[in-house]
């Protein structure tokens, strides 16, 4: 059953009472009541130090208390806050030792349009609380803050105050994608949507108080998430706005994250991609934080999600040391006079009458760019290829080829200058050594760098 919170109906209203607190029995003595101190919270812990985003803590609070001998509302309590708060602490007196109570905590309720104002019976407490189903979709940005609940029990014992805990749950779960630029480009992602992420609407009260849940329906709403651009420089980064939706189970074929790069839509069914756990993505559940990394390559791109509490501040920290591997194929026989002189097998005497050919292959990751300069007598030598470039064309690792030459074939004197070239990848950079021919090799492999030494003489 499924009552509309913005409505209550006419009976309903008859049993509203503008008190705080219901009539005490006359039958308790004042020696038997006895006092608790409850923290309510929208984060573990209680913390106060959190970067909320806006509308993601307590702009209203709202505390029911029900005595289960009596099914009275002992107190309706309600709080504004002048700041986006995560915790409040209450205490209630007047409660009867011995009795247990029930805490009902809601925050935000005019986020979907819900007011609780007045002491209904337990009856209508439990239809207008717990069956109750906030709607549309809420929407943070437009100022309004998100929904959380939480009912907790406690049997009061003795005449000494207690206290209580009570950490609330968002009604919604959230997500947003984040993308790392390695085209060396600037980048425009469009339509950017997870498909089918949300339930069309869900209980305002988690259906199992101890915070495990059973999610409302199958996913059946699309989560928009707008469009990006993302600039050229090498590890740019851009997010999309964070979006909010009801935990759902994920419908049949799994969720499925949508956009459009390159006036070409490409789609992504999140549960074949690995999470840290290595597990799918069979459910969202309230409260929960879906953290998507794309990196954007060479015509392709790389999907990683991770499913973060509420509270995580992910960094995204890609580590490229053990994904940038590469090969060098060595130089061309017949371009060169001879490779290795003087006792230094890296050393390349140069032909001064042909041009000398160095080739490799970047095999990962797609978006690295490489360079290559000389130094020492860099005026006796010239590249006649282009000195940098991207790893990958059409999608698949291209070889490079350097070619140099002297500038003065006829020159009689000596020139060396040595041949360096580097991979950058992410913000990092890599030289490379292209010492070893038929070598797949990966940064770290080796503490020392080799490079070639170009030799022009007599």
């Amino acid at each position: 059953m499924r009552n509309n919170l913005l409505k209550y109906t006419g009976a309903m209203l008859l049993l509203l009472a503008c008190c705080l607190t219901s009539c005490i029995k006359e039958d308790y003595a004042v020696a038997d009541k006895a006092s608790v101190t409850l923290t309510f919270t929208t984060r573990a812990n209680g913390t106060t130090d959190s970067n909320l985003e806006a509308g993601e803590g307590m702009k209203h609070l709202r505390v029911l208390v029900v005595d289960q001998a009596t099914s009275e509302i002992r107190f309706n309590y309600e709080r504004e806050f002048q700041q986006n708060e995560i915790s409040a602490t209450v205490t209630f007196g007047d409660l009867y030792a011995g009795h247990t109570y029930d805490f009902y905590a809601i925050a935000n309720e005019e986020s979907f349009g819900g007011d609780f104002s007045g002491t209904p019976d337990l009856e209508q407490l439990e239809a207008t609380l717990l069956d109750e189903v906030p709607g549309t979709l809420i929407d943070a940005s437009a100022g309004k803050h998100l929904p959380a609940a939480a009912k907790r029990s406690l049997k009061i014992e003795g005449n000494e105050n207690q206290q209580l805990e009570i950490e609330m749950q968002r009604v919604v779960a959230k997500a947003r994608v984040n993308f790392i630029n390695q085209t060396g480009a600037e980048q425009q992602i469009t339509d950017i949507r997870l498909v089918k992420v949300g339930a069309e609407n869900t209980s305002l009260f988690a259906k199992n108080y101890e915070m495990t849940y059973t999610p409302n329906d199958a996913g059946s709403e699309d989560l928009a998430l707008g469009d990006v651009t993302v600039s050229a420089p090498m590890d740019a980064t851009a997010s999309t706005a964070l979006g909010y939706f009801y935990e759902s189970v994920a419908p049949e074929g799994g969720y499925v994250l949508e956009a459009t790069w390159n006036g070409n839509k490409k789609t992504f069914p999140l549960n074949d991609m690995e999470t840290e756990e290595g597990s799918d993505l069979s459910q969202i559940l309230r409260n929960a934080f879906i953290n998507i990394n794309i990196i954007l390559k060479q015509n392709d791109w790389k999907l990683e999600y991770e499913v973060l509490d509420w509270e995580d501040a992910p960094e995204i920290n890609i580590d490229f040391k053990d994904v940038l591997s590469y090969m060098s194929e060595g130089w061309t026989e017949g371009t060169y006079y001879q490779l290795g002189v003087a006792g230094d097998e890296n050393t390349v005497w140069m032909n001064p009458n042909r041009t000398a050919e160095l080739k490799f292959v970047i095999n990962a990751p797609s978006g690295t760019l490489w360079r290559a300069y000389l130094e020492g007598d860099i005026n006796a030598f010239r590249f006649v290829t282009p000195t940098s470039g991207p790893a990958y064309a059409e999608g698949k690792p291209v070889t490079q080829t350097l070619r140099i030459e002297v500038t003065d074939p006829a020159s009689d004197e000596r020139h060396e200058a040595v041949l360096r070239v580097f991979a950058d990848i992410a913000g990092k950079t890599y030289e490379l050594d292209l010492t070893d021919p038929d070598q797949t090799i990966q940064p770290g492999s080796t503490d020392e760098i080799n490079r070639f030494t170009l030799l022009q003489s007599r």
